[in-house]
């Protein structure tokens, strides 16, 4: 389907990509960007919904202690508002209703974190939302190719473990297939 004739649909209110697609787009776009960016590592990516969780994926990282907090959060919230990017930028889909209040929410705490709580300190937290939903945008670009694999991988297994999600990052041989580096500088 022509990009033309599929943002059309979009902007009807309706996708030529399934539900399930989208949320593998989404999750990966998490997962590769916050691994990319050494965030954490991602112990778990999965697009099995959890009800306890009311989420329809999710990525589960391991805990780092960074060395520099506001780098941190930084790349966090860029994290954070990939999975929308990834959606945006390779499908072309946009939610009616954003569709993503969790990670919104998250990444509007931790810019409030970073600007401080002083009310004249309201306006840097836009100033760093933009920023950061720029960044998201060009990690996204950056990393496409890898975004995409991990999806694919999602689709056909549902949930990666460390191992496997990084070993689609990473490269290397595979099932007897050797496989490049998706995220090479």
């Amino acid at each position: 389907m022509p990009i033309s004739a599929a943002l059309a649909q979009v902007h009807r209110g309706s996708s030529p990509y399934s539900e399930r697609y989208l949320i593998a787009i989404h999750e990966a776009g998490h997962a590769v960007v916050i691994y990319c960016l050494g965030v954490c590592l991602v112990e778990e990516v999965s697009i099995h919904a959890d009800a306890e969780r009311k989420t329809l994926g999710h990525v589960l990282p391991a805990t780092l202690f960074p060395d520099d907090i506001r780098q941190s959060t930084r790349d966090e919230i860029a994290g954070l508002f990939a999975g929308r990017a990834a959606v945006e930028m390779i499908t072309g889909h946009r939610y009616a209703d954003g569709g993503y209040s969790g990670d919104d929410t998250a990444a509007y705490e931790g810019a409030q974190f970073l600007a401080g709580s002083h009310p004249s300190d309201a306006a840097q937290v836009g100033v760093i939302l933009a920023e950061e939903w720029a960044r998201a945008g060009a990690l996204v670009g950056r990393y496409r190719v890898a975004i995409e694999a991990v999806a694919a991988a999602l689709l056909r297994a549902d949930t990666l473990d460390y191992i496997q999600f990084a070993g689609i990052l990473e490269g290397g041989e595979r099932d007897g297939e050797y496989h490049p580096c998706l995220i090479a500088a």
